[in-house]
């Protein structure tokens, strides 16, 4: 069977491996570690933002890849760590742990486009990739 030019999934869903020793829960942040690995959401540079953990994912006794982990790209709403309001929508915001963003770029990677903030969460864009170094400094 000739696959070039199928489709094989949205853009919206994507299957990554799971790092070792990891477990993904439902509806938290996904990043990719340096590895290539899916992991927690956590304030730490060098991660790059997946999007939103769909399924549990248990890798806890696992090896590099075992578990795979269903995660969404798209626009989801997370919890503000106090340091976002509303003069920050449409710039860049950062992971600052398992479904908490920041305004605070210093020891974080980015998580996508603040669209909304509301007492309740800020809404993100998780849909492009931002890379650290073009993310602008607040």
């Amino acid at each position: 069977m000739i696959r070039t030019g199928n489709e094989r999934t949205g853009s919206a869903n994507i299957t990554v491996p799971v790092a070792a020793s990891t477990v993904l829960k439902e509806n938290t942040i996904a990043v990719i570690n340096e590895s290539g690995y899916a992991a927690p959401g956590s304030k730490a540079e060098n991660l790059t933002a997946a999007g939103r953990v769909e399924a549990p994912a248990d890798n806890s006794s696992g090896a590099d890849g075992d578990v795979s982990a269903e995660i969404r790209r798209g626009v989801f709403v997370w919890d503000n760590d106090g340091s976002i309001n509303k003069t920050h929508i449409l710039k860049p915001c950062y992971i600052a742990g398992e479904t908490s963003v920041t305004i605070t770029k210093d020891g974080a990677s980015p998580a996508g486009i603040i669209l909304a903030v509301e007492p309740d969460g800020v809404t993100v864009d998780m849909t492009h990739y931002i890379p650290a170094e073009a993310s602008e400094a607040v």
